[in-house]
């Protein structure tokens, strides 16, 4: 008896460390929350970001083959 005594004990000394402790849970919880909406147009703008560096790259890559095609056409052409 005196052991379950001694836990009941324990853990009403405990319970203001663990309401203290789910109080900064919540609160971590709340700020990690926050902390993802307030990143989210910057992760909208990182997106954005490479997608135009993407699409910039790709209309490099197509004018280069453009270029490349008129000028061997171009060599084709005065070859003839």
């Amino acid at each position: 008896m005196t052991k379950v005594w001694t836990v009941q004990h324990l853990a009403k000394m405990l319970e203001p460390e663990q309401n203290h402790l789910i109080e900064v849970l919540e609160r971590l919880c709340l700020a990690v929350e926050n902390l993802s909406e307030d990143l989210r147009p910057e992760l909208k703008k990182t997106a954005t970001l490479e997608r135009k560096k993407q699409e910039a790259k790709e209309i490099e890559i197509a004018a280069a083959k453009a270029v490349a095609k008129w000028k061997d056409k171009k060599r084709n052409t005065q070859q003839s």
